[in-house]
């Protein structure tokens, strides 16, 4: 009888760290499935921000295509105009430098400037020479603490996934 109830002490040993296992298992996965729905909403949000300045990025490109300084300067004021619950423009050069302010965390009243480069050169207006912008340098404040963010949202605006 006594190594009986032994054998059931053991048992229950064995069931409770079952129980202990699986509430651990279950926290874990929890986690998992709490980082996932982050991770899909700052995609998302990156997704969003980036078709938002692209309609203030593809005017200052097609002019620079077009080779027109009348209208990367037209492009320029147009860039000003757009509206986005992530960031405000609050500047932009008549180079095209497009400067921003993002409005909701993680990187709120973060400053981003976005300067567009030729080839490996800075964009500058030069005439009215026709060039081609190959890609958006982003230059952050140097206390940004989301780095992984801009960076995942300037390899966007680059057409890097």
């Amino acid at each position: 009888m006594e190594s009986l109830k032994k054998s059931s002490n053991a048992n229950q040993i064995t069931i409770f760290e079952r129980m202990v296992l699986l509430f651990l298992i279950g926290l874990m996965a929890t986690a998992v499935l709490q980082r996932n729905r982050e991770s899909s909403k700052i995609q998302t949000t990156i997704e969003t921000m980036a078709r938002e300045l692209q309609i203030c990025l593809r005017p200052v490109e097609e002019s620079y295509i077009e080779g027109s300084t009348s209208g990367i300067s037209d492009s320029v004021s147009h860039c000003k105009n757009v509206k986005s619950d992530h960031f405000n423009i609050f500047n932009v050069n008549i180079n095209g430098v497009v400067k921003i302010i993002f409005l909701k965390e993680p990187l709120k009243n973060q400053n981003l400037t976005l300067v567009p480069i030729l080839a490996n050169d800075i964009a500058e207006i030069s005439g009215d020479m026709k060039q081609k912008i190959t890609k958006w340098r982003c230059d952050v404040d140097s206390s940004m603490r989301e780095k992984g963010f801009y960076q995942r949202l300037c390899g966007r605006l680059n057409g890097e996934d």
